[in-house]
């Protein structure tokens, strides 16, 4: 029969004897840390600290929180094993603070206690990431926001300060916020109206130089809204208009951007002082002239400038560029429309200008595949100056018999002698009868037999059936 051992026999733990080695072990409770008004532990209680700067990152918590704050709220932080200390502006009964590692959004409590803050906190509220965090979690909260725009509309100097300084850094996200940061941004606006330095702070934010500004602008209906608001709120003040204008510009790099030429038509628009800002952007827009005109956009926004600027010495210098360099812009691929968009406009004096350019490289223009659309701008696109269509005929006229069968046989040039046959024939007859019979004349027997050859011969025989092309 097995016999147990006598109870004597089995080993015995005293209170200071270690459990043994296969079974699990717990840290004394002493050690773990701890957490006051219903906080749940840190999820990373052995996780490192760095104090380097003064701020504690748990790796994989999926927040960032200063040691600070952590004493603030009653909450012991990992490297450390001291007694909680109550928070002087923290709502008993619920922590503020989240380290879930998911977006805080805020509670009652939390709600009462950062409107709190606001309103009666210290000058240096908002100073660490955890509190700008709460700031700018309000902000954008259903709940808070409306509370933040009363405090606002108050008038108080120390609310307006520290919103300023709590959602400086998420700016653009207030902005287009369709929960309440988009509401709470128009209220500051219109607090700090008339501040120059609060407006001057929030100019500096918003044009950061981080290309985040005209994205917002481009995609966001609430964001394009608040710029707009912003630019009329500016438009009272000249320096803060100059300051903004000027960080569109060169921070934000407004003249390639997809909706820079929106931004523009709306500054022309609203800004009173429309001489000055002209004059900013059109000197920007010359020194810059080769990345702006020849960007996927910038046509668009030098476009804008031509039609709306302040008619001025700068204007026309612009204006003299765009002549001097009309071959290379008609031939880029997006500058070509800048072009296009001069012959259908009603400067009259820019376009013949612009016609005398083509007129002088109508072959190599022609024979291009943008240089053409450019081409038949002059002649549809100003038919209420029959004056730019005489003058590409007589361009074509002393051309010789190489250069003529260039363009007979040419891909997209074939089409631009078939079009200028069509619109010169009763606009200016003797001209276009004569290009007619040159055509015929010195098109030699090979290029005869050419597909784009035999259609321009059977459109001469049908505008001029007697005799072809030949002068009567």
């Amino acid at each position: 029969m097995f016999q147990y051992p006598p109870q004597a026999l089995l080993p015995t733990a005293t209170p200071n004897m270690r459990p043994p080695p296969h079974m699990l072990q717990y840290p004394p409770q002493a050690l773990l840390p701890t957490a006051t008004f219903g906080m749940r532990p840190l999820p990373h209680p052995q996780a490192r600290s760095y104090f380097g700067d003064g701020e504690s990152f748990f790796p994989g918590a999926g927040c960032v929180s200063t040691v600070g704050a952590y004493f603030h709220f009653g909450v012991t932080p990992p490297s450390f094993n001291v007694p909680a200390a109550p928070s002087p502006w923290a709502a008993p009964g619920q922590s503020i603070l989240s380290t879930s590692g998911k977006e805080y959004r805020p509670n009652s409590h939390s709600t009462s206690a950062v409107l709190g803050a606001l309103r009666n906190g210290t000058d240096r509220f908002p100073s660490t990431r955890a509190e700008m965090q709460m700031v700018q979690d309000l902000v954008m909260s259903a709940e808070g926001s409306p509370h933040v725009v009363g405090l606002l509309a108050e008038g108080d100097a120390r609310v307006r300060k520290r919103v300023l300084a709590g959602i400086r850094h998420v700016v653009h996200k207030v902005m287009k916020d369709d929960v309440g940061g988009h509401a709470v941004f128009l209220e500051l606006l219109r607090a700090c109206d008339g501040k120059h330095d609060e407006l001057e702070f929030i100019i500096d934010a918003v044009c950061n130089g981080k290309g985040v500004l005209m994205k917002v602008f481009n995609n966001e209906h609430l964001g394009r809204k608040a710029l707009g608001e912003l630019i009329e709120m500016m438009a009272r003040n000249l320096p803060l208009c100059e300051r903004l204008i000027r960080g569109l510009l060169e921070k934000e790099g407004l003249l390639q951007e997809s909706t820079g030429d929106v931004v523009l038509r709306h500054c022309f628009t609203v800004l009173p002082n429309k001489e000055e800002c002209s004059l900013i952007i059109i000197r920007h827009a010359l020194e810059n002239i080769g990345d702006v005109l020849f960007s996927r956009f910038g046509w668009r926004c030098l476009a804008e400038c031509l039609a709306n600027a302040h008619r001025g010495d700068d204007l026309k210098a612009l204006e003299d560029v765009v002549v001097k360099l009309t071959s290379e812009i008609a031939k880029g691929t997006w500058s070509f429309q800048l072009l296009q968009q001069i012959l259908w406009s009603d400067n009259e004096d820019l376009k013949m200008r612009v016609v005398e350019s083509v007129a002088a490289d109508i072959v190599g223009l022609a024979m291009h595949r943008a240089g053409c659309y450019v081409v038949r701008a002059c002649f549809l696109g100003t038919r209420s100056s029959p004056e730019a269509l005489r003058r590409l005929l007589d361009a074509l006229l002393p051309l010789g018999p190489r250069d003529l069968q260039a363009l007979v046989l040419g891909w997209f040039s074939n089409d631009i002698v078939q079009k200028l046959l069509v619109e010169g024939k009763n606009a200016f007859p003797a001209e276009t009868r004569a290009l007619a019979a040159k055509i015929e004349g010195k098109l030699g027997a090979e290029a005869r037999k050419q597909e784009q050859a035999q259609t321009v011969l059977d459109l001469i025989f049908k505008l001029f059936p007697f005799g072809g092309g030949a002068p009567q």
